[in-house]
């Protein structure tokens, strides 16, 4: 078995999943909708998952190419329609050049910060002229054990501070960094947000009502940081 085999077997989304999922993609989308006038934009995604952000970019027309390391995913993918390569990064092997680089929630999985940033500098190269580079990861900040705790595969910590050096060393103009939790955005809001959940996670209520999944959702609660930047 490969890692994340298991993660087309999971079960149906919940329709609260399903309109978190829509919310924060609809936020990736209009932000490269925002930050580029460019029409006919070459998207690369690494790290499509279940496809969701694909499917979103499709609709609006955006050429896109996703990079999936796990084999039965990728198939699952490419059976849709979906432009997806079955391959493992760094290296990124590409020979096309991008407008836009998307990784939600995929730098936290890279082996180590040598390999984590050598994929993040081939990124950059992989742009073109004013291309974006959106990265978004758990915050170690807000997560804390449970950085670890929630998946094992979780190999290289950020946060919202930590990831803006990364793209200010690698000569990206930072155009957004924030926290987001849930739908919400903003420091102060995401740790109002994490201290009630984690309250009711400790009194059991979470437990009570979702079982066996109490954990998954308490880490729902933990924010995570988002750093959009343009290669100058």
């Amino acid at each position: 078995m490969s890692y994340y085999d298991n993660f087309l077997n999971r079960g149906r989304i919940s329709k609260i999943g399903k309109l978190l999922v829509n919310r924060q993609n609809n936020f990736y989308i209009n932000t490269i909708v925002k930050n580029t006038s460019k029409k006919n934009l070459k998207i690369l995604e690494i790290g499509p998952g279940k496809g969701y952000f694909a499917k979103k970019c499709r609709k609006f027309g955006f050429q896109y190419t996703g990079i999936e390391s796990n084999k039965a995913i990728c198939n699952h993918l490419q059976k849709q329609g979906l432009n997806v390569f079955n391959e493992t990064v760094p290296p990124l092997n590409l020979k096309t050049k991008f407008d836009v680089i998307v990784m939600i929630h995929v730098l936290e999985h890279i082996s180590d910060k040598n390999n984590a940033i050598n994929l993040l500098e081939q990124c950059k190269n992989k742009l073109n002229k004013s291309g974006l580079l959106i990265i978004s990861s758990p915050d170690i900040t807000f997560f804390k054990e449970d950085f670890f705790g929630c998946d094992y595969t979780h190999s290289f910590p950020l946060s919202l501070y930590s990831l803006k050096q990364v793209f200010i060393d690698l000569d990206l103009q930072v155009k957004f960094a924030d926290v987001r939790v849930l739908t919400i955005r903003g420091s102060l809001a995401a740790k109002f947000v994490q201290v009630f959940i984690n309250l009711l996670y400790n009194l059991g209520l979470i437990g009570l009502f979702f079982g066996e999944k109490a954990y998954k959702v308490k880490n729902l609660g933990h924010a995570s940081c988002t750093v959009v930047g343009f290669k100058k």
